[in-house]
């Protein structure tokens, strides 16, 4: 009888329960996927230890970061878990209050952050109510304030206070004094020439009524800037509202 016949006849003790064994295939290795498994850890530890929280990065959105990493790492010990959170936390009220709490937990860690991130959305709620507020107001005092009136409007507005205070001048007006209601732009004919050239050609024939003086100190005037229908410094020939519209004037009526 051979040694497998005499062992296979030996009786089994009483309770005895017969192991399974796994026959191998060919096509995996219990010893390489363990292996395989702690090189997946090592590689996720590497991952917890290099996160870092961005600039403008909130810190929900860096615990959230922390949190999914660490989930996917089997077994990582408190102290381990706390430098990977505190190395990577931007500076701040938070990270002050951490450095000398090395000894809480994960679950801990966890509790004091989410105390910091409920504060921080409060304070960024307020901020957006504050920034809300301040946009209304300015839209209600820009409502409340007056118009401000084109240039030409202005122009005209201070022509005729003008020429109200020289009616009641004690001194008789020998000159024709202009009284010109400024034109807009948008109304003005275009012209072929420009408007200096065409002042320089009704000139000489007196179709002009004269201009009141301007308002501004003669200190004030820009030296470098002349009119010719006004003979004073401040502003271009070709720039004078008056004279457009005076023009404009003399061409509706032919």
């Amino acid at each position: 009888m051979s040694f497998t016949e005499r062992l296979n006849a030996v009786p089994l003790p009483k309770g005895f329960v017969l192991p399974q064994f796994t026959q191998f295939g060919g096509s995996a290795d219990a010893f390489i996927a363990k292996f395989g498994s702690a090189i997946q850890a090592h590689q996720d530890k590497r991952a917890l230890m290099d996160i870092e929280q961005g600039a403008t990065e909130s810190l929900k959105s860096y615990q959230k970061w922390y949190s999914d990493i660490l989930l996917n790492i089997p077994e990582v010990n408190n102290k381990v878990a706390y430098m990977a959170f505190y190395r990577g936390l931007r500076y701040g009220k938070l990270k002050k209050t951490l450095v000398l709490k090395t000894s809480l937990s994960k679950d801990q860690l966890t509790a004091r952050v989410k105390q910091y991130v409920e504060l921080e959305e409060l304070k960024s709620k307020e901020n957006k109510e504050k920034d809300l507020r301040d946009v209304l107001t300015r839209k209600r005092t820009r409502s409340k304030s007056p118009r401000r009136q084109p240039v030409w409007e202005r122009i005209h507005r201070d022509m005729e206070q003008s020429v109200k205070r020289r009616q009641y001048d004690p001194q008789p007006q020998k000159e024709l004094v202009c009284c010109t209601r400024i034109v807009p732009p948008e109304h003005l004919t275009p012209l072929r020439v420009s408007v200096a050239e065409v002042f320089s050609q009704i000139d000489y024939k007196n179709l002009l009524p004269k201009p009141v003086r301007m308002r501004s100190a003669p200190g004030r005037h820009d030296k470098n800037r002349y009119c010719e229908y006004h003979r004073e410094h401040g502003h271009d020939t070709n720039e004078c509202q008056i004279l457009k519209s005076e023009i404009e004037k003399l061409i509706k009526c032919g």
